[in-house]
């Protein structure tokens, strides 16, 4: 299972390595967000998914660990208007070009609605319009 976990940080570590991120127009305060337009996939039975990072103005904390940029991959099922998170990698510097501070894998994470201004909302929007 650690060999597993070290896999998928690895990997999500050297995604930013050679991401094109586009910028998103999203009206949060003291953060920035971006995709990588490159891996909005078909994941089956009818979802997607993205890469993402956002970009923190100020320090923030996880689990006591500072971090300045957040980069994970969502699913989302457009046609129940719901999305679920995939993995989370929590970085010390933007765009996750760092040493990365904490990760959390949850494929099987429940499928939640996204609140309204919310960067999951936004990215929702984003993916289902690609469909």
């Amino acid at each position: 299972m650690k060999k597993i976990m070290l896999l998928l940080a690895l990997l999500g570590m050297s995604a930013s390595a050679f991401a094109d991120w586009t910028k998103l127009e999203f009206a949060g305060d003291g953060l920035t967000l971006h995709v990588d337009m490159s891996t909005l996939k078909n994941s089956g039975h009818g979802t997607t998914e993205i890469w993402y990072v956002i970009n923190y103005a100020a320090q923030q904390q996880v689990d006591g660990k500072p971090f300045r940029s957040l980069k994970g991959q969502s699913e989302y099922d457009c046609s129940n208007g719901k999305s679920r998170e995939m993995l989370q990698l929590w970085h010390a510097d933007p765009f996750g070009n760092s040493k990365m501070m904490q990760f959390s894998h949850s494929p099987y994470n429940a499928w939640v609605i996204p609140a309204d201004g919310s960067v999951d909302r936004a990215l929702m929007q984003l993916v289902c319009k690609q469909k």
